[in-house]
């Protein structure tokens, strides 16, 4: 417990290290081209001391970095509880080697237990298929203010189905709503279960998310949709109209999904 609680620790402080602030507290300057060699050097420096620390911290915990395979990641997913329910499989060719394509793969995961729903995608090349771009989403009610502080809250927002307006009523000006709970999204490239073990210590994870007015997310969209013609040609007749398409998308492929991916998303519109 003592070994796996301090490698936790020892991650989320290299998570928070910021490479720039700590060079200009060494040098007394902001970082610059005209910094010349050793400057850049102690810049790269500092960035491989982040990189590398975060990453042995999780080898220690055995949870997911950035140096996986799209295989070491998967599976180390799923020795923790998670379970594929969605795959797609497609050929990309980038604008800057259209006649070199490659084949891809869209994988969404999830953790019934948790409510986890986690969406990645990969890049291929000649040496490996790894983890492209990642994200994963949950809903999460913190047991007080103060574990609302520890609990490592990423991108999103706190909503409560009893105040949706709770942060422009007075009456919530020195305390919240007894129902609040957060609602968001982490980058999944790395340290997953550490975040989600993090999360749990201080509040719980709904297994079923609370059906939320606003709970747009593009769950079933890849990045590589992004850059799709089709995408381009509905974005040239505006947003509107690319919008409507990504919609559109995002609903066909949920219905291709596994049927605890619904019941997790309880009802909640999803993209």
């Amino acid at each position: 417990m003592s070994a796996q609680y301090n490698a936790a620790d020892d991650y989320f402080e290299a998570d928070d290290f910021d490479p720039l602030h700590e060079y200009e507290q060494i040098t007394g300057n902001r970082l610059s081209s005209y910094d010349g060699p050793e400057g850049l050097g102690l810049a790269i420096l500092l960035s491989q001391r982040k990189s590398m620390s975060k990453e042995f911290a999780l080898k220690q915990l055995g949870d997911v970095h950035g140096r996986m395979t799209e295989e070491e990641y998967r599976t180390t997913l799923e020795r923790a509880g998670f379970r594929t329910g969605y795959t797609r499989h497609f050929t990309y060719a980038p604008d800057y080697a259209p006649n070199d394509p490659r084949q891809e793969m869209q994988r969404i995961m999830f953790h019934s237990a948790f409510g986890v729903i986690l969406r990645y995608d990969t890049y291929t090349d000649s040496e490996s298929c790894r983890i492209n771009s990642c994200n994963w989403w949950a809903a999460w009610k913190p047991f007080d203010e103060e574990s609302r502080r520890r609990g490592r809250t990423s991108s999103g927002s706190y909503q409560s189905l009893e105040h949706p307006e709770w942060y422009r009523d007075e009456r919530f000006d020195n305390k919240s709503p007894d129902d609040l709970f957060w609602f968001g999204y982490w980058d999944g490239r790395e340290g997953v279960m550490t975040h989600i073990d993090r999360l749990l210590e201080n509040g719980t994870l709904f297994a079923q998310w609370p059906l939320m007015r606003r709970a747009w997310v593009p769950l079933f969209i890849s990045s590589y949709d992004w850059k799709s013609a089709e995408y381009k040609e509905a974005d040239e007749h505006g947003w509107t109209v690319s919008s409507a398409w990504i919609d559109r998308l995002g609903e066909s492929r949920l219905l291709d999904a596994a049927p605890e991916i619904h019941t997790i998303l309880n009802g909640n519109k999803m993209r």
